[in-house]
C-alpha cells in the first residue's frame, strides 16, 4: 500500500500508530489548552486513528505540549515504501503539515484558491498569535489561582505556591517581551472582544450564505464561507471550546462567548455531523464527547462532598449536617457564575489542605468529578 495514501487500516505496516501527549490524559475529555483541542480535532475530522497520554514538557521535542509519536511514520521515495520507527512530532501546525505531506491526513486546504489560503493563514496567525497571549493573560494574571490549581492539580499545595510563583513570573515576563503585558486590562479586554467579534461576524456572514444556497437553516458553516472545512475552522474550534471550559476564563466566557455570539457556538455544535469520518476512527477512550450540557441535578455524592467542605472540622469527622445547606448552593451554582466559581474555589482550597500532609488518610476525600454548568 502507497505510504500516501489516506485511511490505511491498523496492522498495515504503513500505519501510522499515533499518540498524543496532551499534558493530561483525561480520556474522553477536553483539556484546557487549544492548540491540544485543535490537534486532535484536526485528527478525529480526517478519521485518523490515535491514542493518547499526559506526556512531559522535558520529553517534547520543542518543549511544549501538544506533542505526538508515531510508532510507525510511513514515506516514499521512487515508489519505494518505507517506514520510520517512534518518530516525535511537536508544534500543532508543523505536526498537521507533515501528516498532511505525508498522505496521513487530510489536506484541507488542497482545495483552496491562492486568495483563500491568504485568508486562512491570516485568520489562524490571529488566532494563534494575537488571542492565544490576551487569554493566556487573562488566565495567568487575572484568574492565576484558578490557573495555578487547575496546572498543578496533582502538586501537594506547598509545591503549587512555589512552582505557582515560578511560573507566573516566567509567564509574566514573557507576555511582556511580546507586548501583551505592557497593555491596560480595559485594552486587553477591548483586543480580545475585537477579535471574537470579527470571527463572530464572519460566521453569520457564512450562515446567512448557507441558508439562501441549502435554502435551510440546519447544517455546518464555515469561517471562510465555503462548503468544506479548513484549517481556520479547526483553529477556531480549539479556541472556542478552550474558553467554553476553562474557568480561568470565566468571565469573558459568560459575557462574551457564549452569549452575545451564540454564532460561535452553532458553528460547531449543530445537529448535523461535522464529518463522515468512519465509526471506530479512534482508538477506544481517545475520543473527545461534544461540551457537555449544564446540569440539571444533584447527586447525593455532590452534595456530601460540599458539605464535607464547608467546615474544617470535617477533617476530623465531626458531621455538621449542612446537607439542605448544600443542595441550595450546587443548585444555584448550575445557574449563577460567580456562586459557580466559589465552589470550585472552596473544592481546591480544601485539595490543597487534605492533600498537604496535614491531614489523615482516612479523612481526605475525592472530588467529585463534576464540572457544575460547564
Amino acid at each position: 500500500m502507497p505510504a500516501t495514501q489516506v485511511g490505511a487500516q491498523p496492522g498495515d505496516d504503513t500505519f501510522p500508530d499515533i499518540t498524543v501527549f496532551r499534558g493530561w490524559e483525561d480520556p474522553g475529555r477536553y483539556v484546557w489548552s487549544p492548540y491540544v483541542i485543535k490537534l486532535e480535532a484536526r485528527l478525529r475530522f480526517g478519521g485518523v486513528r490515535y491514542g493518547i497520554a499526559s506526556g512531559s514538557l522535558k520529553q517534547a521535542p520543542k518543549g511544549k505540549i501538544p506533542y505526538i509519536k508515531c510508532r510507525y511514520f510511513p514515506g516514499s521515495i521512487s515508489g519505494h515504501v518505507w517506514a520510520e520507527a517512534n518518530i516525535l512530532l511537536s508544534d500543532s501546525t508543523l505536526i498537521i503539515d507533515v501528516l498532511s505531506r505525508r498522505g496521513i491526513a487530510p489536506d484541507l486546504n488542497a482545495v483552496l484558491g491562492p486568495e483563500d489560503r491568504a485568508k486562512d493563514l491570516a485568520l489562524r496567525a490571529l488566532l494563534e498569535e494575537k488571542l492565544y497571549f490576551y487569554h493566556t493573560w487573562e488566565r495567568w494574571v487575572q484568574n492565576y489561582y484558578s490557573m495555578r490549581d487547575h496546572v498543578l492539580r496533582d502538586a501537594p499545595y506547598p509545591v503549587r505556591v512555589i512552582v505557582g510563583l515560578l511560573i507566573y513570573r516566567k509567564t509574566t515576563a514573557m507576555l511582556h517581551g511580546q507586548g501583551t503585558g505592557r497593555f491596560a486590562p480595559e485594552e486587553i479586554a477591548m483586543f480580545r472582544l475585537q477579535i471574537w467579534e470579527a470571527f463572530s461576524d464572519l460566521l453569520r456572514v457564512s450562515k446567512e450564505k448557507m441558508r439562501k444556497d441549502a435554502g435551510e437553516d440546519r447544517g455546518p458553516f464555515w469561517v471562510l464561507g465555503g462548503e468544506e472545512l479548513t484549517e481556520a475552522d479547526c483553529v477556531l474550534f480549539g479556541f472556542v471550546v478552550s474558553v467554553l471550559i476553562c474557568t480561568a476564563l470565566a468571565a469573558f466566557t459568560q459575557a462574551h462567548s457564549g452569549a452575545n455570539h451564540p454564532v460561535l457556538i452553532l458553528a460547531f455544535f449543530t445537529s448535523q455531523p461535522i464529518n463522515n469520518a468512519p465509526a471506530g476512527g479512534i482508538k477506544t477512550g481517545a475520543g473527545l464527547q461534544p461540551i457537555r450540557p449544564t446540569l440539571t441535578e444533584i447527586t447525593p455524592q455532590a452534595i456530601d462532598l460540599l458539605n464535607h467542605y464547608f467546615s474544617t472540622k470535617t477533617m476530623f469527622n465531626v458531621k455538621l449536617g449542612c446537607d439542605e445547606e448544600a443542595r441550595q448552593v450546587l443548585q444555584a451554582s448550575l445557574t449563577d457564575p460567580p456562586i459557580r466559581h466559589a465552589v470550585s474555589s472552596l473544592r481546591a482550597l480544601r485539595e490543597g489542605l487534605e492533600t498537604s500532609g496535614g491531614v489523615p488518610a482516612t479523612v481526605a476525600q475525592q472530588a467529585p468529578s463534576y464540572d457544575y454548568g460547564l
